[in-house]
């Protein structure tokens, strides 16, 4: 069987000067054939590994998950994550955390798998102060072993694995803590986006050896912009030296990927562009429902970078662009596609849509 290239694949790009945004669609063929998604990354995707990691900041508590049935799973948000909403419109189960899964499970897990942690990063020494996590490159390593030894369970054939592999969904989110919490602006930030970079190519090509042959990255947001950096600036606005931080990486990443597509030909790398359609919410609010896009959904700033366990949230999540101090408010999937019917967003992220999203959100 051929290497997955998307029937429905989908990228939006929004920005404020688009006289597109209405509409999320610009049809990439491929096949309607995907068995199974990988996820990779931080926050933003982890569904629950940070819970069975000692050490580890978590978000095991409410409110965290009251959109989820009322139920904190781990995951960084009030309901799904990104990562949630593309198993959904490819008709897959959300992807367990690999840490809540027994040895058995393991080796019945057909469908895929999240090994995404919260705090870390791209770099293996990026991670919170005194605070464990898994990087992206003990996330690839894990991945290997379901490859060697769980996936064979399953699939005993050598090319019926690559071949489900080949039509698989590999989603990295990662980047955004490297630059929270490993930034060292002594070398410029030139150098450490190329540093930043090598090393995430590395990491990619690794998937591609193991047999990930659709890869799609996610950029990094406007930094600057987390109500943890705002409070910090005194001013109330978000601090654009952050945001120019980070420029030289997204400039740098689409090439990168592009690279890394020339060297392997049967691969397809697919750019998740977070970065500008947030850009573009922060630059008209009006026009995606927001009141706020500066304060916590779960509570005022109080030092912490999370939702104090238990505290009572805002009651209107969909007028908030952020749900903690650090993390966007995911409940935007279904306000974007239920409350706001004239503006089509197919993921709060600026992201693939992988089949039409008005089968999910239009209803």
């Amino acid at each position: 069987m051929a290497a997955l290239t998307p029937v429905f694949l989908f990228l939006l790009f929004l920005s404020a000067n688009s006289d597109e945004s209405s509409s999320c669609f610009s049809a990439i063929p491929i096949s309607n054939s995907v068995t199974a998604l990988y996820v990779f990354g931080d926050s933003t995707v982890d569904a629950g590994n940070n819970n069975d990691i000692p050490n580890a900041p978590r978000a095991n508590s409410l409110p965290y998950g009251i959109d989820f049935n009322n139920t904190p799973t781990g995951r960084f948000t009030n309901g799904k994550t990104i990562a949630d909403f593309i198993a959904i419109l490819y008709n897959l189960p959300l992807p367990p955390p690999y840490l809540s899964l027994t040895e058995a499970q393991r080796k019945t897990a057909r469908d895929g798998i999240n090994y995404a942690s919260a705090g870390c990063g791209i770099f293996p020494n990026t991670k919170p102060p005194e605070k464990d996590c898994w990087s992206l490159q003990k996330q690839i390593e894990e991945f290997n072993r379901t490859v060697q030894e769980d996936l064979p369970c399953m699939i005993e054939d050598p090319q019926e694995l690559a071949d489900y592999l080949a039509n698989s969904i590999f989603f990295i989110s990662m980047g955004a803590n490297d630059y929270l919490l490993n930034f060292n602006n002594h070398h410029g930030p030139e150098y450490f986006a190329n540093s930043l970079l090598v090393q995430f190519k590395c990491y990619l090509q690794t998937l591609y050896n193991i047999g990930a042959r659709n890869l799609v990255v996610n950029n990094i947001g406007p930094l600057g912009c987390l109500p943890s950096v705002i409070n910090m600036t005194g001013n109330g606005q978000c601090d654009e030296q952050i945001n120019q931080n980070i420029m030289p990486y997204n400039s740098q990443l689409p090439q990168t990927l592009k690279n890394i597509q020339d060297e392997y030909p049967d691969a397809t790398l697919t750019l998740a562009n977070s970065h500008d359609l947030f850009q573009d919410i922060l630059a008209d609010t009006e026009k995606y429902g927001f009141t706020d896009v500066k304060d916590p959904c779960c509570g005022a700033y109080n030092g912490q970078l999370a939702c104090i366990p238990n505290a009572t949230p805002c009651d209107n999540r969909c007028q908030y662009l952020f749900f903690d101090e650090q993390r966007y408010n995911l409940h935007i999937h279904w306000c974007g596609g239920h409350q706001r019917r004239d503006i089509d967003i197919c993921f709060f992220i600026d992201v693939i849509c992988l089949i039409p999203c008005t089968c999910l959100f239009h209803q």
